[in-house]
């Protein structure tokens, strides 16, 4: 998808959201109401990027942990992995809302349905999609080869983090 081809909303509390589209050739997304309660709910986010990146969605339907094995690693370990539930619906919608508008994680990932990230601007939402699926594709290619990634050292990633909370 091009950004030419992307439905761009506003997200108004007090309108219809399908009445909110500013432009793009398609209809809003069944998901357009997640995207747009996490806009409402955490100020800071301007845009929700909803993929079905498919290194990002094997990681989400294993059990494997996000580690600190890359920088960009440690920027996604917190994010959570949402149950599935059918795209569109309220459950779906409320698992959403409650796991990352309510923290402080920008994206998760949908169990076998796929990845959403948050951002401060489009841009940035789109860095973090690439980030996670760079980063799940890696952690997933040394599965099947049975290696196992060496960590970044503790004090390291806490360092990193305090860094990234200042910003």
């Amino acid at each position: 998808m091009t950004d030419q081809e992307a439905c761009r909303l506003l997200a108004d509390m007090t309108r219809e959201l399908y009445d909110n589209k500013l432009d793009g050739p398609y209809k809003p997304s069944v998901e357009a109401g997640y995207h747009a309660g996490l806009m409402r709910m955490r100020p800071e986010v301007s845009a929700v990027v909803h993929t079905h990146a498919p290194f990002a969605t094997v990681f989400g339907m294993s059990d494997m942990e996000m580690k600190p094995i890359t920088t960009e690693a440690i920027l996604i370990m917190n994010y959570p992995n949402i149950p599935f539930h059918l795209g569109g619906t309220a459950d779906l919608h409320s698992f959403v809302l409650k796991h990352v508008g309510g923290g402080t994680a920008k994206g998760a990932y949908l169990r076998n349905h796929g990845l959403i990230t948050t951002g401060k601007s489009l841009r940035e939402a789109v860095d973090y999609t690439y980030m996670v699926e760079h980063t799940c594709r890696i952690l997933v290619i040394a599965k099947m080869a049975g290696i196992e990634p060496s960590l970044i050292p503790q004090e390291t990633v806490e360092r990193i983090g305090q860094y990234v909370a200042m910003i």
